[in-house]
């Protein structure tokens, strides 16, 4: 199975929080404007893996890094963990 990672547009919101919620993250103060976000999507669309940070002036807060159960193990994480830090 093949993934691509992107950044998290508007249209991935509720996807993000359905994953945020599974794996047992924070969902309720995701952000309106996603565009911190990477995600990884499966052959199908859907929404696998996630990665985010909130911006403070020159320092960012890595936060919501979750992968979906059944995608664990396979080292999908640590791609979507190096596009983080490479962007």
């Amino acid at each position: 199975m093949s993934f691509d990672i992107t950044t998290a547009g508007p249209e991935y919101r509720a996807a993000l929080s359905v994953l945020l919620q599974q794996t047992g993250l924070h969902h309720e103060d995701l952000p309106v404007d996603t565009a911190h976000f990477l995600i990884a999507l499966d052959d199908e669309g859907k929404v696998v893996d996630t990665a985010g940070w909130e911006l403070y002036g020159p320092t960012g807060l890595f936060r919501s890094f979750a992968v979906a159960p059944e995608h664990r193990k396979g080292g999908l994480g640590q791609r979507l963990y190096q596009a983080a830090m490479d962007h």
